[in-house]
């Protein structure tokens, strides 16, 4: 028995229709090139763009098929552009005088970051046909050049595919490096720690020094008796290592009578009364003998001994071979020749005597020039009594102390105060000492200043409110 197959109502055939076929409609065929573009009104905006992009790609001018990378990598260079201008703008200026200032720099390195993405894809995209140019490659790489233009996972693994021999890994490390460019741009701007002006410090500054004067009557005859002020500060500089300061607050608190409002102060350059020193060798004066003199260095001595005892002094001398010769450093010598009893280790020899105020190689040997000096003196130093007694030569310095005006800049800071000294100013002009002394039958003496100062020019630093301008005022007075 044959069976006959038929086409179910299903499976038509396919019959071409002609233009004057009436079922015809022209949505049926795609439209021409130029149909499309005149269509183009009716297109959404995206659509538009592909399109005008489209004609980008498939312009002959390598201009025109680049344009959209070239208006990326240039609006990314402006935006880098306006951060560097916008820092140079800031800087060194409170962020109040511009607060969102640091917020435009933050949204341009945003806009500096995107704009490098599309050409850099675009790049990689390019690059790969490079890579599969010179000789056979795995398939595989075509996905991870894709993944590459698309992202940082892709970039990473072509720098590892690559292993960075192939111009493509340098837009992969790109990519990646655009991960962290906001982080290079803020640190692009520092924000140092500053101190803003908050209240008006103090600090005292000396311009006339007065000591106490106390007025003695002997026989109608008007003296000056000694100031036991400055006695029994002086005696601790003297015989000791001077004052000790007073423990307060965290241990540590500034030498002189300071106000400041806040932790930390700091004073404009001011000038003030001070004393200054200065030290020079003076090994060269001392020559070593062993002579017979008088021991007047020796602690067996007490205030009832009238007459010093007389020994063979070995050591090192100034003024050695002449009758009024000073032992600096030395021993005395026994009958057997060899060192006995205590040893000079040091001394302090000034050169103007007191209380008689004669003045010794003139008063001064190095500082002839330093006018009116408070104190000028010889000061030698041995190591022990070992280097005595072996004829070592001490170290002998001259040193003086003078009064003299100093420029200062002054800080305080978290309960320290600190100094620096940026100049000093002696007056150098020389002149004969200004003592005389009369020696009255009873051993007592009276001393004269006859130095005549007729004229006094005081300039002194007003400082009413800090950090201010500082106004030098000066007054003259006899």
């Amino acid at each position: 028995m044959a069976v006959e197959m038929r086409p179910t109502s299903s499976y038509r055939p396919l019959h071409l229709r002609s233009r004057s076929d009436p079922h015809f409609h022209r949505s049926d065929v795609p439209p021409s090139f130029g149909a499309s573009l005149a269509e183009g009104s009716s297109l959404d905006f995206t659509q538009r763009l592909e399109h005008k992009l489209a004609q980008y790609d498939a312009s002959q001018s390598v201009l025109r098929r680049w344009i959209i990378e070239i208006i990326s990598v240039t609006t990314s260079a402006l935006c880098m552009g306006a951060i560097i201008a916008s820092l140079a703008v800031l800087k060194e200026r409170p962020l109040d005088k511009w607060p969102s200032g640091l917020t435009i720099v933050n949204i341009l390195s945003k806009i500096a970051s995107a704009a490098l993405i599309l050409p850099i894809s675009e790049a990689i995209g390019q690059l790969k046909w490079a890579w599969f140019s010179g000789k056979s490659r795995d398939a595989i790489d075509f996905e991870i050049f894709d993944k590459a233009s698309r992202g940082a996972w892709g970039s990473l693994l072509l720098l590892y595919r690559t292993k960075g021999r192939s111009l493509a890994a340098l837009g992969a490390l790109l990519t990646l490096l655009l991960l962290a460019i906001d982080t290079f741009f803020q640190q692009a701007t520092d924000l140092p720690f500053r101190w803003t002006l908050n209240g008006a410090g103090l600090i005292p500054r000396v311009i006339w020094y007065e000591p106490h004067y106390i007025k003695e009557f002997l026989n109608g005859d008007e003296g000056a008796q000694s100031d036991y002020k400055v006695l029994e500060v002086a005696d601790a500089y003297f015989l000791g290592n001077g004052t000790q300061p007073v423990p307060f607050g965290n241990g540590t608190r500034p030498d002189i009578p300071l106000t400041c409002p806040t932790s930390s102060c700091t004073w404009p350059p001011y000038q003030t009364l001070g004393i200054c020193s200065k030290c020079t060798d003076a090994s060269s004066l001392l020559s070593h003998a062993c002579i017979d003199t008088t021991v007047d260095w020796t602690s067996k001595l007490n205030a009832t001994t009238s007459l010093y005892p007389n020994a063979t002094v070995c050591g090192y001398f100034l003024n050695a071979t002449s009758e009024s010769a000073v032992l600096m450093s030395g021993y005395i010598r026994g009958q057997s020749g060899q060192p006995e009893g205590e040893a000079l280790l040091m001394r302090t020899l000034p050169l103007v005597t007191n209380p008689l105020r004669e003045s010794l190689w003139g008063g001064s040997i190095h500082f002839k020039n330093f006018r009116d000096p408070i104190i000028d003196v010889l000061i030698s130093s041995s190591w022990n009594k070992s280097a005595v007694h072996a004829n070592t030569p001490p170290v002998l310095h001259e040193c003086v102390l003078n009064w003299c005006v100093k420029t200062i800049e002054s800080s305080y800071l978290y309960g320290t105060y600190r100094e620096n000294v940026i100049e000093e100013h002696v007056n150098d002009t020389s002149k004969e000492s200004p003592w005389s002394t009369f020696t009255y039958d009873d051993g007592s003496t009276d001393q004269t200043y006859d130095q005549n100062i007729t004229y006094l020019t005081v300039c002194f630093l007003r400082l009413p409110q800090w950090p201010m301008s500082p106004r030098e005022l000066c007054s003259a007075g006899d």
